[in-house]
């Protein structure tokens, strides 16, 4: 069975080694150790194959999601685009049909009816335009358009005025006066 050999002074048991056989127990237990053992080893590696099956799959699943909420910023992205690219179409085509396209936007009157009226008038440093209505084009592919001003009249005071008009739509350049009346 076992061997004890003294070495050194020291007791040291042998066994197994070409000594006597193992009994059917020691056997026995001996291999349901290893049983146990090696059961333990596939069960470790199952378990980390579940683990590591379980972490690519929540990868995958990240990835998954990162890509569709991707896809849906740019899916909104080109549908906020149309829809600026609508609206602002509509605007524009809004400010071509009630001429808003032929007043400045720096102080809201019409240049060529501002310039035309100044030319006509005699004393051209006290006139000064205050306001500028236009309405919606017409029939004739021009738009009515009037004129409040201040200027010098032929008795030397100060009066307001209001210029009545027609400009082109494409170009708004004044097509024609109807009248100027004082206000």
């Amino acid at each position: 069975m076992r061997k004890i050999v003294m070495a050194l002074g020291l007791a040291i048991i042998i066994a197994g080694c070409g000594g006597d056989p193992p009994t059917p127990a020691e056997a026995t237990a001996e291999a349901v150790r290893d049983a146990a053992r090696a059961t333990a080893r596939a069960e470790d590696r199952a378990r980390r194959a579940s683990e590591r099956a379980t972490r690519e799959a929540n990868e995958a699943a990240q990835k998954a999601r990162e890509k569709a909420a991707e896809a849906t910023a740019e899916a909104n992205a080109q549908a906020t685009k149309i829809v600026v690219q609508a609206t602002t179409t509509a605007v524009r085509a809004e400010e071509q049909r009630t001429g808003m396209h032929c007043l400045s936007e720096w102080d809201g009157h019409n240049a060529w009816l501002k310039r035309d009226v100044e030319k006509a008038w005699d004393d051209k440093r006290d006139y000064k335009a205050l306001e500028t209505r236009i309405w919606p084009v017409n029939d004739n592919n021009e738009h009515y358009i009037t004129m409040l001003f201040r200027a010098r009249n032929e008795f030397g005071g100060v009066s307001r005025y209001m210029v009545f008009a027609y400009v082109n739509h494409d170009d708004c350049k004044v097509r024609r006066v109807e009248n100027i009346k004082r206000q």
